[in-house]
C-alpha cells in the first residue's frame, strides 16, 4: 500500500515516431506508378499500328470462301456442272443442255446497276438470234430468286436469271471477287454443246461477236 503522501508515480514516456516525412515519399510513389502508366500508355498508342503487324504477320489468315484465291476456267477445260434456282423457270441444269445446244453463261456482278442492265437488255434483244444458232444464253450473279424477278420485270429480260447466291457456281468457274459477299466478275463462257469451254470473255463483248464465235464452233 502507498502512503498518502507518496507523488503518483508517471508511466515512462514513449517518443511517437514522426510520420510527417512519410507523406511527401508516398505522394512521390504514386506520382512515380501513375506516370509510368501514362509512359507505358503512350508508348503502345504510338506503336500499335507496329505490334499489329507484327501479330497479324505470325498469326496465319483465316480466308473466307470469297477472299481465297480461285483460277478462272481457260478454253478447253470442261464446264463445272451445276444445278441451280432460276427465274422464271424453277431450276436450270447444265446438263439440261448437254448435247443440245451452246450455252452463253454471262456472270454479271449485280441486278440493276447500270453496266448488268446494259448486258442483260442487249442479250434479250438479241435472244431470238442466239436462239437460231442452238444456244442457250443464261444470265447469272449471286442475287437471290426474288431479286431477278424485280430486274426482269422492270427491263422485261427474256432470258433465264440463275441464282448463285453462296457464290458456289461463281467460285467453280473462277470469277468470284473477294470481300465479305459472294458476288462474280463480269466474264462470259461460251460453252458448246460437249459441255467443253470454247472461248472466255472478260467484260461485255458485242453481241454480233458472240454470234461470230457460236457459228465457229
Amino acid at each position: 500500500m502507498t502512503s498518502p503522501n507518496t507523488a503518483p508515480v508517471k508511466p515512462p514516456s514513449v517518443d511517437q515516431p514522426d510520420r510527417s516525412s512519410e507523406k511527401p515519399a508516398l505522394i512521390v510513389s504514386v506520382g512515380s506508378a501513375l506516370l509510368l502508366v501514362l509512359l507505358a500508355t503512350f508508348f503502345v498508342m504510338q506503336n500499335m499500328e507496329k505490334i499489329k503487324q507484327r501479330y497479324t504477320a505470325r498469326t496465319p489468315k483465316m480466308t473466307t470462301p470469297y477472299e481465297a484465291p480461285v483460277k478462272m476456267l481457260e478454253v478447253g477445260d470442261k464446264a463445272p456442272t451445276f444445278k441451280l434456282d432460276a427465274y422464271p423457270i424453277g431450276t436450270v441444269s447444265l446438263d439440261d443442255y448437254l448435247g443440245k445446244k451452246n450455252v452463253i453463261l454471262a456472270f454479271y456482278p449485280k441486278d440493276d446497276t447500270p453496266g448488268c442492265t446494259k448486258e442483260m437488255c442487249s442479250f434479250s434483244d438479241d435472244l431470238s438470234k442466239f436462239n437460231d444458232k442452238d444456244t442457250q444464253v443464261l444470265g447469272i450473279s449471286c442475287d437471290s430468286v426474288s431479286s431477278h424477278e424485280k430486274f426482269v420485270g422492270k427491263f422485261y429480260l427474256k432470258q433465264p436469271l440463275l441464282a448463285d447466291e453462296d457464290g458456289t457456281v461463281a467460285r467453280a468457274y473462277g470469277t468470284i471477287k473477294t470481300g465479305d459477299r459472294p458476288m462474280s466478275d463480269r466474264v462470259l463462257f461460251v460453252i458448246d454443246k460437249k459441255g467443253t469451254v470454247k472461248h472466255v470473255f472478260q467484260g461485255m463483248p458485242d453481241n454480233s461477236e458472240l454470234l461470230s464465235v457460236i457459228e465457229s464452233l
